[in-house]
């Protein structure tokens, strides 16, 4: 899995005279047991420059910024604690301290 990228998809949905824009992101077993597998490799390696610390979904981010939460300018730090606080551990990919 690595390389890809998961797509949402986005549907208008009528209801009562109302339109809704409805976006879903199926997330598969295999993308999940990839982000446990590199936070389990990456026990074992020395830190660089640059480590990626979770594969957040993009209907996640979606849903931070439509909360206000500006995402692309969150540290890796908060990030982390955003996932974590959200019940969504399993798109961390390290178990290092940031």
């Amino acid at each position: 899995m690595k390389g890809r990228f998961l797509f949402s998809d986005e549907q208008i949905v009528s209801e009562v005279g109302n339109l809704y824009r409805v976006r879903e992101q199926g997330i598969t077993q295999r993308f999940l047991d990839n982000c446990q597998a590199e936070r389990s490799d990456k026990g074992n390696s020395r830190s660089g420059d640059w480590e990626k610390v979770a594969s957040v979904p993009t209907v996640v981010i979606d849903k931070w910024l439509a909360q206000g939460i500006p995402f692309y300018e969150l540290s890796p730090h908060e990030i982390l604690m955003r996932l974590s606080a959200e019940n969504l551990g399993a798109f961390i990919t390290t178990n290092k301290r940031i």
